[in-house]
């Protein structure tokens, strides 16, 4: 602490003001050198951001503001350069009163210069890898996965697939009192287990129309509650304030955005301005095994049951077609021109065929591969690059026919 040490008392002399003035000294060059390195810091990650928003999008500057060595490494210098300046108020010469020099405190931030350093040298490493391309996409891919893991609504209550669970959806239109949204925004998040408890409570059945990700315009319908005549203010304002809406997405309920980062970064590689198909590939291999993952995953039930097996809330789901839709059709929109890019989507879409077990998840990607492989050979003229998108085309069919 600030003040603590031994205190030089009662000594005079050129020694006497020596020693706060040497405290002083040291104290004062931490100070001012930490809070330059700090600033050349902040410099350094405002230039990676920017490389990193212009090159692979600006939805990927989120992934740089919350990286915990970024932060750290921040933290420490900042850290640093406050405890010098609350020691350097502690240290007293002969002209202010008897002298103090607080050693221990100083030799405290002696220690914490050296730690700073050592962040420093670990700072220019990490942002060097983390601004490189492979390693964009493979955290980004990563956190694609974990999302993955628990696809919205599976947090909700318990799954309920039974004849009399869909009868709870053939409520008539007039029985449904519909819930409107107060302002427009990207729905982040859903608090379902509240939801659940409140529906559960109050006897309702809460049908959810928008899913996390989805954009909801001000008055547009956010869900529907039956029966009728239980919705008053309460309810509806409860529903309302179980939707996060915001002005941006995030990949906490929402597995279609990181898809969308992976897809957004293929893009622009292949945009004429970067022209970089060998990143567009990767993009499409991680998009590939995401894809494999997810086809062994059960998709979770629309309609979720309370602790007594009632259905109180029915959700919009995602789908694995939904899922395939959005990683494949926008690249193949956009770089079926590039036979590289077209060849390694239908050799991913082969690759993971041993993993695609469901006849209806098999017949989604059979139709990708026949879209890539069309819109490939009419805008390819050249018989080389044909005759091998033939080759893995016929091979897609023969693994997906199997």
């Amino acid at each position: 602490m600030p003040g603590s040490g031994s205190p030089e008392r009662g000594r005079s002399g050129g020694s006497g003001r020596a020693a706060p003035d040497g405290a002083r000294s040291i104290l004062s060059t931490i100070a001012s050198s930490m809070i330059t390195v700090a600033g050349v810091v902040f410099s350094i990650t405002i230039v990676a951001l920017t490389l990193a928003s212009s090159q692979f999008g600006p939805r990927l500057l989120r992934n740089f503001l919350r990286d915990t060595i970024n932060q750290v490494v921040m933290g420490t210098f900042v850290a640093t350069y406050l405890y010098c300046l609350l020691v350097l108020r502690e240290v007293k010469s002969v002209a202010e009163q008897a002298p103090f020099v607080p050693y221990l405190s100083v030799t405290v931030a002696i220690a914490l210069t050296t730690a700073s350093l050592a962040m420093l040298i670990l700072y220019i490493h990490h942002i060097a890898r983390s601004i490189g391309a492979e390693t964009l996409v493979a955290n980004v891919a990563a956190e694609l996965k974990e999302s993955l893991h628990s696809l919205f609504p599976e947090q909700i209550g318990k799954s309920k697939n039974a004849p009399a669970a869909r009868e709870a959806e053939e409520a008539a239109p007039e029985e449904r009192n519909p819930v409107l949204a107060p302002r427009g925004g990207y729905i982040q998040a859903i608090e379902g287990d509240t939801l659940l408890a409140f529906a559960s409570e109050k006897a309702l059945v809460v049908h959810l129309l928008r899913r996390p990700g989805d954009f909801v315009p001000e008055g547009a319908r956010l869900a529907e509650v039956w029966p009728a005549q239980r919705v008053d203010d309460d309810v509806q304002a409860r529903v309302v304030d179980a939707h996060l809406i915001a002005s941006f997405r995030t990949p906490r309920q929402d597995a279609e955005y990181c898809i969308n980062q992976l897809v957004e970064i293929a893009l622009r590689a292949l945009s004429p301005g970067i022209n970089d198909p060998f990143t567009a590939i990767s993009c499409v291999h991680w998009l590939g095994d995401a894809l494999g993952f997810a086809a062994q995953l059960e998709m979770p039930s629309p309609r979720r049951a309370d602790e007594k097996g009632a259905v109180r809330v029915i959700a919009k789901v995602s789908t694995f077609q939904g899922l395939a839709d959005a990683a494949l059709n926008g690249i193949r929109q956009y770089g079926a021109a590039n036979p590289a890019v077209a060849i390694a989507m239908l050799q991913v879409i082969g690759e993971i065929a041993p993993r695609v077990t469901r006849p209806k998840n098999r017949q989604t990607l059979q139709r990708h591969a026949e879209a890539i492989f069309e819109d490939a050979m009419a805008r390819s003229p050249n018989a080389g690059d044909a005759a091998d998108m033939q080759t893995h085309r016929d091979r897609v069919c023969r693994l997906y026919a199997a």
